[in-house]
């Protein structure tokens, strides 16, 4: 039986839930026997080591994936958002048998979409669920009937977390990192994005967030909004970490805080970059208020940054006297956002960050972003020779 419609919502109680069950008079569909008990599967650390790696589809619902996935990997849902909370529902309140054949008619409905999206997927196709179960089994053994050369990840991506995690607090407290430092305004995230040639960590990407209380709003339009969760983060840490060639160094990251908006660096590495060396860029106050003005306040769609700028000024009530709060607000409306930036920077930001920074190497005086960068490739490079021991 394929079920076509479901007049339930994930509000849904599990009394509702039950008695729609239970009018659909289902039988036993026996599919899941049938499909057989042997199928290859793989570990997600071959995966992510493998140089013909294919495509990795996650066939959780699309709320999960949302929330946390393998950055590069296809949704592919076997159950929706509202479907895998129906089976859920039965699983806990009826019997592990219906859930398995609601599961299961859920997916025919849906069926031939599913298997037309995996066939247009680059191959081989890895088949990760939650915990490496039902669902990527089922999807792992359709698509190979069907001369797909489909793999299912073991543990799925519970593992896959738990390997990200050990990576992080394992490797990243020894990478040879070379901290790109300055006070705010002064374009180490667009200058660090300069220097694709050099091997980098970008954290404000990784994060989807520039680390103040404005740090969310140049992600506005952006799938994370600004939000991103700490599992997110992590994941798209390690995919930068691993993609750095090995015994690169040094690897430039930028000067950042213990927490980046909503997320937190790995102890292990925000240790090392507070004694890592650092590369401190000097720039003119005019310069700074421009580079600013640029991540900030370029989008057409202004109305929405001035909201979000409002909201985070009133959030600096502890360092901001009111009067002040009131002209900063006023500078917005009006649109003079030079003026709200420079007093931010001078009044604000400067006193707090203008300290005499440890283990800084070089310092670097530029006029702009582009020139800064140039600097910096010419620096990093001197820094590796100092680094290779004589010949």
């Amino acid at each position: 039986m394929v079920i076509n419609s479901l007049p339930l919502n994930i509000e849904s109680n599990p009394k509702d839930i039950l008695d729609w069950y239970r009018s659909l008079n289902l039988k036993a569909v026996g599919t899941f026997q049938s499909l057989g008990t042997a199928w290859p599967q793989s570990h997600i650390e071959q995966v992510l080591t493998s140089q013909q790696r294919g495509t990795v589809v996650d066939v959780r619902s699309e709320a999960e994936f949302a929330l946390d996935h393998l950055p590069g990997a296809h949704n592919l849902p076997i159950l929706n958002n509202l479907e895998r909370h129906v089976v859920g529902t039965l699983y806990k309140h009826a019997s592990h048998q219906d859930a398995r054949d609601c599961a299961w008619a859920f997916y025919e409905h849906k069926q031939k979409d599913f298997i037309q999206k995996a066939k247009n997927l680059k191959g081989p196709l890895h088949i990760m669920c939650w915990r490496g179960g039902g669902r990527s089994r089922v999807a792992t053994q359709v698509l190979r009937r069907l001369g797909c050369e489909a793999i299912q990840i073991q543990g799925g991506h519970k593992r896959y977390r738990k390997h990200v995690r050990t990576q992080l607090e394992t490797v990243t407290g020894h990478l040879p990192l070379l901290v790109l430092a300055g006070l705010t305004g002064s374009g180490k995230t667009d200058i660090l994005r300069r220097l694709t040639a050099l091997p980098h960590i970008d954290l404000e990407q990784a994060a989807q967030h520039c680390g103040s209380v404005f740090g969310a709003i140049p992600y506005l339009n952006t799938q994370s909004k600004g939000k991103t969760s700490q599992a997110a983060f992590e994941n798209r840490l390690f995919h930068q970490m691993v993609s750095i060639p090995q015994n690169a160094s040094p690897i430039l990251i930028e000067d950042e805080a213990v927490r980046i908006g909503f997320t937190r660096l790995p102890n292990p590495l925000y240790r090392n970059m507070r004694n890592a060396n650092r590369i401190w860029i000097e720039m003119p106050l005019q310069s700074r208020i421009q580079n600013i003005r640029h991540d900030y306040f370029s989008s057409p769609k202004i109305d929405p940054v001035i909201k979000q700028m409002r909201f985070a000024v009133m959030k600096l009530e502890k360092y901001i006297s009111v009067s002040n709060r009131r002209q900063l607000i006023s500078w917005l409306e009006a649109g003079r956002f030079n003026d709200f930036i420079e007093y931010l920077l001078v009044k604000y930001y400067d006193p707090r960050y203008r300290k005499n920074p440890p283990h800084v190497i070089k310092r670097v005086q530029a006029k702009n972003v582009a020139e800064a960068a140039e600097q910096i490739e010419t620096a990093v490079k001197h820094y590796v020779c100092q680094l290779r021991p004589a010949q």
